[in-house]
């Protein structure tokens, strides 16, 4: 999966900082943490673009709680995966999650490709 449909999947995230994943989490943990993290440098991103301020608080409004909505999704999928034969495929996604934490905003807004999303 290319990084370019993960931003447009997060571009509907809150703008938040702080929350760490690591690969002892959960896949809900790791979803919070990338989702957080590529919003954070969507709006970043926007902020240094010469869109107008109303409209930057009014996306930015609109995304509250975005990110938090969809953990009890990701941990439900987990959970299901977990009795079945596709429990790697959990792994590979938070593999990717983690993956697109690391790298810094500028590398994040030139969409990448990255490895560890290849097979997700």
């Amino acid at each position: 999966m290319q990084i370019k449909v993960l931003l447009g999947v997060m571009v509907a995230a809150v703008f938040s900082h702080g929350v760490v994943a690591d690969s002892e989490g959960s896949l809900g943990d790791a979803f919070l943490a990338q989702c957080k993290h590529t919003q954070s440098c969507a709006m970043e991103k926007m902020r240094g673009s010469d869109m107008d301020p109303a409209m930057l608080d009014m996306i930015e409004s609109r995304m509250q709680g975005q990110c938090e909505a969809q953990v009890s999704t990701m941990e439900s999928i987990e959970a299901q995966a977990a009795l079945g034969p596709h429990a790697e495929k959990i792994d590979a996604m938070k593999g990717c999650y983690l993956a697109v934490i690391q790298l810094s905003c500028d590398v994040l807004n030139a969409e990448p490709d990255v490895p560890e999303c290849e097979d997700v």
